[in-house]
């Protein structure tokens, strides 16, 4: 199994880290505050619902169009008038306008209900001062009534659509419907009223004007015909030329005939000369047959038969006879005069089709003559002309303004009934008696008020928890005293001795000379506090060894020498200064949340399986804390994405404080010691680590210490358990003669476990299921 990392990220503090897992757990721990606020006030919303009396919302919809169909629509509309945005949001303000609203009030009799009229409501102090002034007036509980009335009343209008939405609550179901039905047929009357008094106005405004027109018309009409009889433009009648043909005069009429009759002599010449010459070329060229008037001759038809008869006979006699011979010549003869005689034919065809031409041109020049005599009293007729045009056009406007007035004086005389008059608006959908009243709602205000309550008491754990972890800058750091190192310090207090509790308030956050001389050179440089949660540990580890030798707890029945005996020499002249303090630390009883887990073979396999077991508990809402030993194996470094400055080694030795080597594992609220810089020489000291695991084991439920086997003989005296994880690739015997000899030394169980672990552990901390 190789060893678990996790994304890179920036090693914190666990002072200053908040992750997901820390603000789950502290919202687990604070529960009750999330639960309790949450229940009350969905129980007061429940009260708030049943004693509040419910209100009923109905709603009807307007469509604003014009309601004239093809039937009734006046003659001079083709569709529908166009309405925009503007339009419909005038209708609007129509539906809430007081005309609407008195018509609705008398209609329903409003003001003779203790919702609408404030008169008729059960008497209060305010009530009581008013009537105490003086009674109320008429015009006062009108505008009572009508403050209540819009105060139920809205009106708003659906984006991109020509709909008015009408929507009336009140606190009878069967009123709000019949209010919000009144209400569009109100305004309905109020739009036919409207619509029905601008048609009366029209009226009597077209019959003023059409007295006029008529006069103006017949004045006019009377100047056109006076002029036309003094200039002699006498017109002729249309019908000939059509319907649509305004009349002419006798002299324009007359000149557009000579026009026709001389357009159509040039054409007839034209085509006689053009047909002449063409027949000519064409009998130079011996092709005269080819023309049509040639070709419809019945004479040169028949000569051109013989020609072909005398022709065949030629050339059958040509196989008998020689060219000289009499017959020959005679038919040759034959030949050459029906030749002559259909040329002389087509001749005549010609000059016949040139004495056309000639008599069209002689037609031509006559009429031309006689348009040269026309013209001058057609210019002369063409001046009186333009006045009189500008008279029938005076005469045709004021006609055509009286028809358009007749006609629609007719429709408008039409729609004075106001019955007949349509609205420019439809009711599209009317209200019903609501089922279920729109507030208070049963469900959703309780729902509302648990979700907001739980929303804000949630918002407000997670503020403090954040506020809590937030870390302070190195410089405060020496002002201030973390809240973690402070709870940790407080929970350490009943193990203080009373002597040096009393020497470290004399001189705070230094340990006392005393003890410092009774633990040593070397104990004492390991025990310098850097911090409060130090000085505790220091100070509980002292403790905790004077209370050794007065009987305090009972020694673990395993509880042996650390080493052999070769070691326990080494190590007594190493600590030679402090004799007491070791013979008293080995015989206080183990910390049992610690436990130490060690392996043969690959250090990533230890790790892993420590790293498993401490999450798994550290999802069960334990305190847990991962102890790594193993120095230059940087598997705490691809954890946490960096390699910490201090770790273990240097709190240890006196070189750290607690809160500058604990970080949080990115995965869980696990916290992890990484090994650190310092000297690892230093992990042979059992004394400080027993201070150490002893000041960790007042704040933590679990102690996961990572360790080689070197280092697994000292810590196990100390710790509650020790595992021995047997990696795949080594053999049982060898991890079994680890658990033997760590056996021999450890003051709890040891056990020998698989990768997965745990494998057969037994009862207590390591069996982890």
């Amino acid at each position: 199994m190789s060893v678990q990392m996790a994304a890179p990220v920036a090693a914190m503090p666990v002072s200053g880290e908040v992750t997901v897992f820390g603000v789950f757990a502290a919202l687990m721990r604070k529960k009750r505050w999330i639960i309790v606020p949450t229940i009350l006030a969905g129980l007061a919303a429940v009260g708030y619902v049943l004693v509040t009396p419910p209100e009923y919302l109905a709603e009807a919809t307007i469509i604003v169009e014009p309601q004239e169909s093809p039937f009734t629509r006046p003659q001079g509309e083709t569709g529908q008038q166009s309405i925009d945005s503007q339009t419909v949001a005038s209708q609007v303000q129509v539906v809430k306008s007081v005309d609407v609203a008195n018509i609705v009030i008398d209609r329903l009799k409003l003001a003779e209900r203790a919702e609408f009229n404030p008169e008729l409501r059960p008497a209060n102090l305010l009530t009581a001062l008013t009537s105490f002034l003086g009674s109320s007036s008429e015009d006062e509980v009108r505008k009572a009534v009508l403050r209540e009335y819009f105060d139920h009343l809205t009106v708003y209008t659906v984006s991109e659509t020509r709909v008015i939405v009408v929507q009336f609550w009140s606190r009878g179901d069967q009123l709000s419907a019949d209010a919000t039905n009144a209400i569009a047929d109100a305004y309905l009357e109020v739009q036919r009223d409207i619509n029905a008094k601008m048609t009366s106005d029209a009226t009597g405004w077209l019959e003023k004007q059409i007295a006029d027109l008529r006069a103006k018309v017949s004045d006019a009409e009377r100047r056109v015909e006076l002029y036309r009889t003094e200039n002699g433009l006498f017109t002729t009648s249309g019908a000939s030329r059509g319907e649509n043909d305004a009349g002419t005069t006798i002299q324009s009429q007359q000149l557009a005939e000579l026009s026709t009759q001389l357009s159509q002599a040039r054409a007839q010449r034209s085509d006689a000369q053009a047909r002449a010459r063409l027949i000519r070329e064409k009998l130079d060229n011996g092709q005269a047959s080819e023309t049509r008037e040639v070709a419809s001759s019945g004479l040169i038809q028949r000569l051109q038969e013989e020609r072909v008869r005398l022709a065949s006979q030629i050339a059958e006699l040509s196989s008998t006879y020689l060219p000289a011979h009499p017959r020959m010549q005679e038919l040759r003869a034959q030949l050459s005069n029906l030749d002559r005689q259909i040329r002389g034919e087509v001749e005549k065809i010609v000059a016949s089709l040139e004495n056309d031409a000639a008599v069209a041109a002689a037609r031509e020049k006559q009429i031309e003559t006689n348009i040269d005599a026309l013209k001058s009293n057609v210019a002369l007729a063409n001046e009186s002309e333009v006045q009189l045009r500008a008279l029938e056009r005076e005469a045709k406007a004021q006609r055509d303004l009286l028809s358009t007035y007749l006609a629609r004086y007719r429709e408008a005389a039409a729609r004075n009934d106001n019955e007949l008059t349509p609205a420019d608006a439809r009711i599209i959908s009317r209200a019903t008696v609501p089922l279920e009243p729109f507030f208070p709602s049963k469900v959703g205000i309780p729902v509302m008020a648990a979700v907001a309550a739980l929303v804000l008491s949630t918002a407000l754990v997670m503020t403090l928890e954040l506020a809590s972890a937030y870390s302070l800058t190195p410089a405060a750091k020496a002002d201030a005293v973390a809240p973690q190192e402070q709870e940790l310090a407080s929970r350490l207090e009943p193990y203080l001795d009373p002597g040096m509790q009393e020497s470290e308030e004399a001189v705070p956050g230094a340990p006392p000379e005393a003890e410092t001389m009774d633990m040593g050179a070397d104990v004492a440089e390991a025990a310098k506090p850097a911090g409060p949660i130090a000085t505790a540990m220091l100070r509980a580890g002292a403790a905790l060894a004077r209370r050794g030798d007065m009987g305090q707890g009972e020694k673990h029945p395993r509880t042996e020498p650390v080493m052999d005996q070769s070691a326990g020499s080494a190590q007594s002249a190493e600590h030679a200064d402090a004799p007491d303090m070791q013979s008293t630390a080995a015989e206080h009883p183990v910390i049992e949340p610690a436990m130490v887990v060690t392996a043969v073979g690959d250090p990533a396999v230890m790790y892993d399986t420590a790293l498993s077991h401490g999450r798994k508990l550290a999802g069960e809402d334990a305190q847990v804390i991962l102890v790594d030993t193993l120095a230059g194996e940087g598997l705490s470094a691809l954890l946490l994405g960096e390699e910490p400055d201090c770790g273990y080694f240097d709190l240890i030795s006196g070189r750290a404080d607690y809160s500058s080597v604990m970080f949080r594992d990115p995965e869980s609220a696990m916290h992890i010691i990484a090994p650190g810089a310092g000297d690892p020489e230093v992990a042979d000291d059992e004394v400080a680590a027993r201070l150490m695991l002893g000041a960790l084991a007042q704040a933590y439920d679990a102690i996961i210490i990572v360790a080689p086997p070197v280092y697994s003989a000292t810590l196990a005296p100390i710790v509650g358990e020790v595992a021995v994880v047997r990696p795949n690739d080594i053999p049982d015997d060898v991890a079994d003669e680890l658990a033997h000899m760590l056996a021999d030394v450890a003051a709890g169980p040891v056990s020998v476990v698989g990768p997965e672990y745990p494998h057969h552990a037994p009862d207590g901390m390591a069996a982890m299921v």
